[in-house]
């Protein structure tokens, strides 16, 4: 018992107060602002009736109510980007199986009672779950190291070089040594892929 509450005091002391995220988002740049607005348009892609900015809003709400906690010694736009995933694949599995309002059952008394069928989604389910099983292998590869996170989201926004650098707030020593680490993750991936 005194062991778990001991664990229960670690755990509290390893997360943001409301008032320490405010504080955080605050600081936020415009820059900072357009990367989280990216990754949340990313994040939102398939995620029925639901914006970019809605995930985003549902992501901060989350946050300042502590539903979801704000680790310390993370990167705050990886903070972002791993909630933006969470919170959009939550979103999808609920949303799997929908009611569409336009076709009734004969059979039975109760009015109400409508099909249950499945979403149409303008890719193929093959090529959806293609994307999202590479999607989740690259986070598996640089999941744990900010630097190489914030590389990786610059280089998603297609910059490259001094821009990529800029724009993951690292100077150029540590992010060509966040670059390499990069190319060393993804290298098995690219070999997978390339099978395929």
């Amino acid at each position: 018992m005194i062991q778990a509450n001991l664990d229960s005091d670690q755990f509290e002391q390893h997360r943001l107060t409301s008032q320490e995220i405010e504080l955080i988002l605050k600081e936020f740049s415009d820059a900072d602002w357009a990367r989280a607005s990216k990754m949340a348009e990313f994040h939102s892609n398939n995620v029925p009736g639901v914006t970019g900015q809605d995930l985003l809003q549902i992501a901060i709400e989350k946050f300042l109510s502590q539903a979801r906690c704000w680790p310390t010694n993370t990167h705050p736009l990886v903070v972002l980007s791993n909630a933006l995933h969470s919170i959009a694949y939550n979103i999808r599995k609920k949303e799997a199986r929908v009611i569409n309002p336009n076709v009734q059952i004969e059979s039975g008394d109760d009015e109400d009672s409508r099909e249950i069928v499945e979403p149409s989604y303008e890719t193929s389910m093959s090529n959806r779950l293609d994307a999202e099983n590479m999607i989740r292998a690259i986070e598996r590869q640089v999941q744990g190291d900010d630097e190489v996170e914030l590389v990786l989201m610059a280089w998603a926004d297609g910059l490259r070089g001094t821009e990529a650098a800029e724009a993951s707030g690292l100077d150029t020593k540590k992010y060509d040594a966040a670059r390499k680490r990069l190319d060393r993750k993804l290298a098995p991936l690219k070999e997978l892929w390339s099978e395929q």
